[in-house]
């Protein structure tokens, strides 16, 4: 057979064939196995954990990845603040770790989607009631309620509470765009606009990579490290029972995966990494102090180096 068409065969088979053969595997792998895959890509080869990641929740490819500057913050960028600033913030996870009666805060709470389901004086909040309708939580000193998710600033709408809304920009086909829901978009900007204890803000990570999840957690905890001369987070666990520091290697490693998270979820594995990260790297600030089980991950600096490399480029 002439060469050139053996040559443009292979090229077909390379930017075609092969990548759809490749993909409908993968589609048809359980969610359990594609975990366990990024897993053991991520003790092996961190650089390709996204090539086991589902579609819809897709880890940053090689040419998404972004630089490492020694600032952490260099990777969210502002492009509104709102007009808030603060000299110091208490950002208030939903982790087990955290304890209202020994924190003694009593003022500059901030509430990170606090909202809570509305059987949690029975059953408290689970993978299995994470879904279910959802009330306002509540404490014993004035709330800022912070978040960047549709359910719950209805819920601080409703109530008429202040709140820091943080729009999260992506990137989709090389473009920064606004893919939050327009109507509701202006509902909320109306709102804060309306008060001066309300403030929208927003922002996007440098990754291009559009499936990224930092989830509001993150989000927050880098803009208001960004926004406030002194941020302390409380209960900053991510679903953990426990701090890492008590775990070996493997076990930390396996901990990355709640199984009954990520069935509620489908992405809680992704996440985790991400938490991970950030809270090893945010707690190298001056300025931020983590209370909370994330604050132990420094144990594991193997494993944290090893998840820089899913989204830092080499």
């Amino acid at each position: 057979m002439n060469k050139k068409i053996i040559d443009l065969i292979r090229r077909i088979y390379k930017r075609t064939l092969k990548k759809t053969i490749y993909r409908r595997i993968l589609r048809s792998f359980p969610r359990i196995l594609r975990v366990n895959l990024m897993m053991f890509a991520l003790e092996y080869s961190p650089e390709n954990v996204f090539l086991a990641s589902g579609n819809r929740h897709k880890l940053p490819r090689k040419n998404e990845k972004i630089r490492k500057t020694n600032n952490v913050l260099d990777d969210l960028v502002i492009i509104d603040d709102g007009g808030f600033h603060a000299d110091e913030v208490n950002l208030i996870m939903r982790g087990k770790s955290f304890d209202f009666e020994r924190s003694n805060i009593q003022e500059n709470g901030y509430l990170l989607n606090g909202t809570i389901p509305k059987d949690y004086s029975q059953h408290g909040e689970n993978a299995k009631n994470y879904r279910d309708e959802r009330v306002l939580r509540t404490f014993n000193f004035p709330s800022m309620y912070v978040g960047s998710n549709f359910r719950d600033a209805r819920i601080y709408i409703e109530n008429d509470v202040p709140i820091i809304f943080i729009n999260r920009y992506i990137y989709i086909d090389g473009e920064l765009i606004d893919y939050d829901d327009p109507y509701f978009m202006r509902e909320v900007k109306k709102y804060c606009s309306n008060r001066k204890d309300s403030f929208y803000i927003q922002v996007y990570h440098k990754s291009k990579c559009s499936t990224i999840r930092p989830g509001s957690g993150i989000a927050a905890a880098l803009t208001l490290a960004k926004l406030a001369k002194k941020l302390n987070i409380f209960g900053w666990d991510f679903y953990m029972e426990s701090s890492p520091k008590f775990l070996n290697h493997k076990q930390a490693l396996n901990s990355l995966h709640v199984e009954e998270w990520d069935k509620a979820t489908g992405r809680h594995f992704e996440m985790a990494l991400m938490q991970w990260l950030y809270a090893s790297r945010l707690k190298e600030l001056d300025h931020v102090d983590i209370h909370g089980y994330l604050n132990d991950v420094s144990y594991h600096p193997k494993l944290i180096s090893k998840i820089g490399r899913v989204y830092y480029k080499s």
